[in-house]
């Protein structure tokens, strides 16, 4: 039969030839190039039927916690779910149908079992890496998926079946009615989306090639997870919901649409640019609809992987490796100070070392390095113009520095400066008080003129204090304005 006829059959129909003619196959292929595959079922207590009738083959592999595997009656219907609790899942429904439970299995999902049994990620060999014209391959050259592409068809006739280990490639969609269409392990390269006025559909993807994505004129929900998504195209397009989680994103395009925010979880991959660009677009597109909050987020993103990459180029640079436990012994250490803090603020300051003395000067290195150390001042004073109450710390810090200073230094002594107002007897805490007065006044560049200091060196150093000053203040206007835009 060929993909026309197959998507042709009602639902049923479809899920049983896959029964017959498709699972039983794949069945044989997981059980000789996943390592102890029959002794997960046996583990969990689950069956080759078991295997046949689940309603979406891909969810006994994707999860990560235990979920349910449950076989019962839906107004007298065999039905089989798989779901992370069945009971609250189905609570509305059994107010108003005849639902009964006939069996009911608990399992964990292989990909999450082989991980903490075996020591083995199967993530990337399940990834669909070869294509002979229409045809997909698993474990290439194994198993040719079952091959459904390559038609113009109603998205509706993709509801209710099981379309997981299947190549969908070069499908031309149309219609609408508010499906949700549940995809995991397929091929979806070049798909063409343009839905009916006022119909919308959710697609959810899971461990899949989502390549050439076009959708066009349409409202749409796309949440995908462990997934690739290459090139996604929308063009006047109501997203209401881009929810991507631990998926590799590459250069999607956003023309003359609206996405309601969600959050965005990536795969932090070396590909800094990459994800420097998607955050980019997605700023734009947040900015063009009124969304600032979130917009302003995915700017500030885009500046992280900006610093990201260029200290990855640094780093790329730098010949010497070195063993951060030498030079700050673990074992002592981290029994004083907690363990993942520290080492965590152990491998910045290596990697400053690294950046900056032990890379080579070159001019294009030298310029990267400025940037770099740039873009870290920016991030740590305001966050890019994102967190304008960085400032207000930043300035405490420098307002309580330079008061010490002026303490230690004895500025604010009678014989070190020209004080127009004495209080006999000058004790420690008056001098503490008028350090901490004279620091505010000069900082804010207010310069009352009852404290000023007469030697030169220190004119300079409270000179010094009133340009930061300055510029903290014009940075804290411009946050907040920007902020309040």
């Amino acid at each position: 039969m060929n993909s026309k006829d197959l998507w042709n059959l009602p639902p049923e129909k479809f899920n049983s030839l896959r029964k017959k003619k498709d699972l039983p196959f794949l069945f044989k292929i997981f059980n000789k190039e996943l390592e102890k595959f029959d002794y997960w079922l046996k583990d969990n207590n689950l069956t080759y039927n078991d295997f046949l009738d689940a309603p979406h083959t891909g969810d006994l592999f994707t999860g990560e916690r235990e979920k349910e595997y449950v076989r019962f009656l839906r107004n007298k219907e065999k039905k089989v779910a798989i779901s992370a609790s069945f009971d609250e899942e189905y609570e509305f429904y059994k107010k108003y149908e005849d639902i009964v439970e006939i069996e009911k299995k608990k399992f964990i999902p292989y990909l999450i079992w082989a991980q903490k049994k075996l020591g083995i990620d199967y993530t990337e060999k399940f990834k669909y890496t070869h294509w002979e014209g229409s045809h997909a391959y698993l474990f290439y050259p194994l198993h040719r998926v079952f091959n459904l592409s390559g038609i113009k068809m109603p998205i509706n006739l993709m509801q209710n079946r099981n379309l997981d280990f299947t190549c969908l490639d070069k499908l031309s969609l149309y219609g609408g009615g508010n499906q949700e269409i549940k995809i995991n392990f397929s091929s979806c390269c070049d798909w063409n989306i343009e839905l009916e006025e006022n119909r919308s559909c959710s697609l959810y993807f899971s461990n899949s090639n989502i390549a050439f994505l076009k959708i066009n004129n349409s409202s749409i929900f796309i949440h995908a997870k462990e997934s690739s998504l290459k090139e996604p195209y929308f063009k006047k397009t109501d997203i209401n919901g881009f929810e991507i989680k631990n998926c590799s994103l590459d250069h999607p395009v956003f023309e003359s649409c609206n996405i309601i925010p969600y959050n965005f979880s990536y795969i932090q991959n070396k590909n800094w640019l990459g994800e420097e660009e998607n955050y980019r677009r997605f700023s734009l597109v947040f900015k063009q609809n009124g969304h600032t909050e979130i917009s302003g987020q995915c700017f500030f993103q885009q500046k992280r992987y900006e610093r990201k990459r260029i200290a990855s180029y640094l780093l790329e640079k730098t010949k010497i490796k070195i063993d951060r436990d030498l030079i700050f012994p673990k074992e002592t250490l981290c029994k004083i100070i907690n363990s993942k803090k520290w080492l965590k603020a152990t491998r910045f300051f290596l990697k400053i070392v690294k950046i900056f003395i032990i890379s080579s000067c070159s001019k294009g290195n030298f310029k990267e390095k400025v940037k770099y150390l740039s873009l870290q001042v920016k991030n740590i004073i305001w966050g890019y113009g994102e967190r304008p109450k960085n400032i207000l710390i930043c300035s405490s810090i420098l307002i309580l520095s330079y008061a010490a200073l002026y303490y230690c230094l004895g500025i604010t002594n009678p014989e070190g400066c020209d004080k127009k107002v004495n209080i006999p007897p000058y004790s420690s805490i008056d001098k503490a008080l008028d350090s901490l007065y004279f620091s505010i006044v000069t900082f804010t560049t207010l310069g009352y003129g009852d404290i000023k200091p007469v030697v030169p060196m220190h004119r300079i150093l409270c000179s010094s204090e009133a340009l930061f000053g300055a510029f903290l203040i014009g940075l804290a206007i411009a946050g907040f304005s920007h902020k309040g835009k």
